[in-house]
């Protein structure tokens, strides 16, 4: 039996039927197993079509719940058949190929739905959905849920009632919280660009949050209950609003707060970014990170800035960080090697004096000080390879060292080897004894200017080199040949004593030898630049070698020259080229080589005729007078000096120290010459012949005749000064004028003279013959008689007259020897009156002098006074009725510049208040006279402000109103001789008061002065910035407050040989610094002896009863009188 197609039956049992009998069938089945199988497998067939999902599409025509519906090919397009088909087919999957709204008629609990992306299904989850333990994927969603959801890869808009969990979502809008659950939101973002943040409204109280790896910004809000929070952040912000106050919050991860305005809520920062970061860093113990190699231990190191400070004074012992640092130094070189070695630090600064022990070791080490402290090394101290910075030493080096920029001072150095470099010497240096080391020294000096430092080279000891010496040394002890010395100095002196007994010395630079007491030393100075050297070879060297144009040589030759001058002698048989040791031997080829060289001076040695026009020369003779014989040549604008002129002279001449011979054509100016011959005026010419005179010597010789002219043109004569005779001719036309001055001689006018003006003036001996036959003759009545002399002579201020030797001179020494007795403060310039009673102003003319004497201090320091002129204002007691009194306030400005009176006579107060005297200049005196001021205010009798080298002697000074004498940022500073009494009546002020105010003040001297009845203290001295003050033999008794009061940090007061008592405070009050006070008396002392009774001292030869026996003596003399 052959069977085809498809046999089945509905009940699924066999479609064969078993038949009664026995029959032989064959049965041949031609339908394949595989249809046979898919018959039986059609349900499964069916599930897998849907894929394992539930697909929905609202676009979809597909409605119902019957197969194919709600496949991928067929989705359905509504959710309740969508629900109803997974119910059906048992699958809890609803895949969403669109929007949809989830309402009441909805129950996707415990349901997975799914969207293509998040970007493209959207759903609403309306409050009335049930979506409890649902799972939301791939969706942008909002709405309500119902608890315990899950959301996966969603995009998460408005959403209330979360809790149970999310993941990879983004977060657009306000999360709020629900169900009284854990909300768990885990690798999260915010989908909020810029500042604005997602919110999670925490529902007010019940709810917890756990935000892990959350990416964004995300603001909590409404949290009151106690309920935790834990943040952790990816990256991101974190808000916390207002209504914030509840409960313990937790924020960790990478981000920041930038919003914090809960209150209550104890929110736990633990969030790392780069503030925190910062903080922890720069809080952090570093002395909690000091592993070798680690950052802490580096970072340490910069906190010691690469050095352990060492301060023996202020520091304190210890290893720990941060002792060591410079603002905790450690006090020992122990610990502080410890703490160096412990952050890898070479480098130790010594801020206060110390002393590396015997045995210590700093070899290695770089040895420096911020202050220059002192480093004391002691014998057997190790300092091998040890580098010394800015640093004071002093002690034995060890082993080979290097010092740059260090002093050796307060004791020599030992046993130096190695280099210093920018060192002074203050102290002497001794060098290694050992010939194989090498002690160099670069660009070091000396600090000792008086002595010397002392370079100590050990017998045969190192090799010593020195490059750039500044000052001096002196070497000693070098006593091998082994290694040689170098010097080569920048500028100084260098001695060598006995002791320098052998070796070689180079010596290159700039100084001198200044002690060579060596032998047996070769020395190399070549190159050694000193005054002898450079003198011996300049002035040795031949100055012809060197003859390049523009060359120092040719200048030097040219100097041969000598200020540009050309020699000319006459007498030599060789022509010469002009210089001093080679002149020429004729003029003309003088005047050519002067005018190629552009030079217009001749020196003539010998006589000599012009035979070349010479204008604008300058010829000067040298020796006896050598004669010029002008010959005709022009010679306009030219100069003579101490030659003879003869000859015929053509052009306008200057001539000075010269003798006049017979010349014709004479013009120009002749000074300070002398006339032998006879000489003729040129034709309109003007001629002056001054400090002149006849130089014939006998008496009885005629007179030099001086010719105004041969011709008819006029011509003017100026005879000025001249002494001998002369005879005038040819004033014979009226345009001829002669002016002659004598200063003593005669003059004859004879015939010639007919017409024209001849003026005539002289001493008294001129005499005058007058022939003339015309001329105007003019003798004026100018001739000083012997009382005009007299008054010239005693009127003449001394001082237009000092030259050696004069009379003048010999007064000015007289005044200067008388104060010269003086100690100091010596009145050498002008002296001037000022009679307070008696006296006139400037302006009204009294000038000063003793006969018209100035009324006001002030107006002669003003008008009179000259500046550093040592000047001397002498005040007259002009009141013949008693003491004169000056009424005024003056201020003296002027420097060195006296004001003296005649004692207590004069009596200087004012009438105004405040100071009397106001000393602001240098060098003033004021001496021997009364002083006090006005009735009120505070004025003191004398400021010294700004001064210096003040001198007051023989003041009275009584009632003062402020200080007798105040003085401030002034030195130097004399008072002597004098008495303050009754100062300080206002209840402000001291008889002298010292007080910087405006700087220091230092350098005063009291002496031999009487204090009594002192408002105040006798002597004040008020601060740090006051020094030097000397207060010896003085008195000081019934002050107010101290004798001497020396104020806290005064500096170096010394206080002796004074007597001092009843002073209401005390005699001495000392807080000042460095103050001597010794042989000082009490007054008590002085009292005992003479308040005591000379009847309790009767033994017979005592000094007691010798006293009794002179006052017995007394009294019977007083007796008798």
């Amino acid at each position: 039996l052959r069977l085809n197609g498809n046999i089945y039956s509905e009940d699924g049992t066999s479609p064969f039927v078993s038949a009664a009998g026995s029959y032989s069938i064959t049965i041949i089945n031609t339908v394949s197993s595989l249809v046979d199988s898919t018959v039986q497998q059609l349900a499964e067939l069916q599930y897998t079509a849907y894929q394992n999902a539930v697909w929905v599409d609202p676009e979809s025509g597909f409605i119902g719940t019957g197969y194919p519906t709600g496949t991928r090919e067929y989705p359905v397009n509504n959710l309740i058949d969508a629900v109803s088909i997974g119910e059906e087919v048992g699958l809890k999957v609803l895949q969403l190929l669109g929007n949809f709204t989830f309402d009441s008629s909805i129950n996707v609990e415990k349901y997975t739905i799914i969207g293509s992306t998040a970007t493209q299904i959207s759903v609403v989850i309306e409050e009335s959905a049930l979506t409890q333990y649902t799972i939301f994927d791939q969706l942008t969603i909002s709405g309500v849920l119902d608890g315990s959801s899950t959301l996966r890869n969603c995009i998460v808009n408005q959403l209330s009632y979360v809790n149970g969990q999310m993941h990879h979502c983004m977060l657009n809008d306000t999360i709020t919280l629900g169900g009284n659950a854990i909300a768990h939101i885990h690798g999260c973002y915010s989908g909020v660009p810029g500042t604005g943040t997602p919110t999670i409204d925490m529902g007010g109280s019940g709810n917890s949050l756990a935000l892990r790896d959350y990416n964004g910004g995300i603001k909590i809000i409404n949290k009151s209950g106690p309920d935790a929070i834990s943040i952790d952040l990816a990256s991101g912000q974190i808000k916390f609003a207002a209504d914030v106050t509840n409960g313990e919050i937790v924020c960790r991860g990478v981000g920041m707060i930038t919003e914090d305005f809960s209150s209550g809520a104890n929110i736990i920062n633990q969030l790392v970014n780069t503030e925190t970061i910062t903080d922890a860093v720069w809080d952090e113990q570093i002395s909690e990170h000091l592993l070798l190699g680690s950052t802490g231990l580096a970072t340490a190191n910069t906190q010691f800035y690469e050095t352990v400070v060492i301060d023996v004074v202020n520091g304190e012992a210890g290893t720990t960080y941060p002792i060591g640092t410079i603002n905790k130094p450690v006090n020992n070189l122990a610990d502080a090697k410890t703490i160096a070695n412990t952050y890898g630090i070479i480098k130790l600064t010594v801020n206060s004096g110390l002393t590396i022990a015997s045995g210590e070791d700093i070899s290695g080490y770089i040895i420096t000080s911020d202050n220059h402290s002192l480093l004391t090394l002691d014998s057997g101290s190790i300092t091998q390879f040890t580098f010394f910075s800015e640093i004071a030493l002093r002690g034995y080096t060890n082993g080979y060292t290097v010092i740059d920029n260090c002093s050796v001072s307060r004791g020599p150095l030992y046993g130096f080897y190695g280099v210093m470099d920018r060192v002074i010497f203050n102290d002497n240096i001794s060098i290694s004894s050992d010939s194989d080391n090498n002690a160099i020294f670069l660009d070091c000096y000396t600090g000792n200017v008086s002595t010397p430092p002392v370079v100590d080279c050990n017998g045969d000891g190192a090799k010593i080199s020195f490059r750039g010496l500044t000052g001096a040394a002196l070497f000693i002890n070098k006593t091998g040949n082994t290694q040689p010395i170098f010097l080569d100095i920048r500028s100084g002196r260098i001695g060598f004593d006995s002791t320098v007994t052998a070796g070689n010395i180079t010596i290159r630079g700039i100084g001198y030898i200044y002690q060579d007491d060596s032998t047996n030393v070769v020395f190399d100075t070549d190159g050694f630049i000193s005054r002898s050297n450079i003198s011996r070879a300049v002035w040795s060297e031949h100055v012809d070698t060197y003859d390049e144009i523009d060359s120092m040589g040719r200048l030097l030759n040219d100097t041969a020259y000598t200020d540009k001058w050309i020699y000319v002698d006459t007498e030599l048989a060789i022509n010469g080229d002009g210089r001093s040791h080679s002149p020429f031997n004729n003029f003309p080829d003088a005047v050519d080589f002067a005018e190629t060289v552009g030079w217009r001076k001749i020196m003539l040695l010998s006589d000599a005729v012009i035979n070349k026009k010479l204008k604008n020369f300058v010829i000067e003779g040298i020796g006896n007078l050598p004669t010029i014989d002008l010959n005709g040549q022009d010679v306009d604008k030219s100069e003579f000096l101490k030659v003879k002129l003869t000859g015929t002279q053509v052009g306008t001449i200057t001539a000075r120290e010269v003798i006049l011979l017979n010349l014709i054509g004479v013009n120009g100016v002749y000074k300070d010459s002398g006339i032998i011959g006879n000489i003729i005026l040129a034709d309109d010419a003007v001629v002056t012949i001054a400090a002149s005179s006849n130089i014939v010597t006998s008496t009885a010789s005629a007179p030099n005749i001086i010719n105004m002219g041969n011709g008819i043109t006029g011509s003017v004569l100026s005879l000025r000064k001249y002494s001998g005779g002369i005879e005038l001719i040819n004033v014979n036309n009226i345009n001829r004028i002669a002016t002659c001055e004598f200063s003593g001689g005669r003059i004859i006018l004879n015939g010639s003279n007919t017409n024209g003006i001849i003026n005539i003036a002289g001493l008294p001996d001129t005499a005058v013959f007058d022939s003339s036959a015309g001329s105007v003759v003019s003798v004026e009545g100018n001739f000083p008689g012997s009382q005009t002399i007299t008054d010239t002579v005693w009127n003449a201020d001394l001082n237009n007259y000092l030259s050696a030797n004069s009379t003048a001179s010999a007064i000015k020494n007289l005044q200067i020897l008388i104060e010269e007795t003086r100690e100091s403060h010596t009145g050498t310039g002008n002296m001037y009156y000022v009679d307070p009673f008696n006296g006139a102003s400037f302006a009204s003319g009294a000038d000063g002098s003793f006969d018209s004497p100035l009324a006001s201090i002030q107006d002669c320091h003003d008008n009179l006074i000259e500046d550093n002129h040592h000047d001397i204002i002498t005040i007259i007691a002009g009141n013949p009725n008693g003491i004169t009194e000056i009424d005024e306030q003056v201020t003296l400005t002027k420097n060195y510049m006296f004001i003296r009176g005649p004692g207590r006579d004069i009596f200087w107060k004012s009438s105004s208040n405040g100071d009397v005297i106001t000393v602001n200049g240098d060098g003033i005196e004021l001496k021997s006279f009364q002083m006090e001021t006005h009735t009120t205010g505070v004025g003191d009798a004398i400021k010294i402000s700004g001064a210096h080298f003040t001198r007051i002697e023989n003041l009275w000074i009584g009632r003062t109103q402020g200080h007798g004498i105040s003085i401030n940022n002034s030195s130097t500073i004399l008072i002597l001789k004098s008495s303050l009494q009754n100062c300080g009546t206002s209840g402000a002020g001291h008889g002298i008061s010292i007080d910087p105010s405006g700087g220091e003040t230092q350098g005063v001297l009291i002496e031999n002065t009487y204090f009594s009845d002192i408002q105040g203290s006798g002597v004040i001295i008020k601060s740090a910035s006051v020094v030097h003050v000397i207060i010896q033999n003085n008195k000081f008794h019934h002050c107010e407050e101290y004798g001497i009061n020396i104020k806290a940090d005064t500096l170096n007061t010394f206080v002796t040989l004074n007597v001092l008592g009843g002073n209401t405070l005390g005699d001495i009050e000392d807080n000042g610094t460095g103050t001597i006070s010794i042989n000082n008396e009490q007054w008590s002392t002085v009292d005992a002896i003479w308040d005591e009774p000379v009847d309790d001292h009767q033994i017979s030869g005592s000094f007691g009863h010798w006293v009794k026996k002179k006052l017995l003596t007394l009294a019977n003399f007083i007796a008798l009188k």
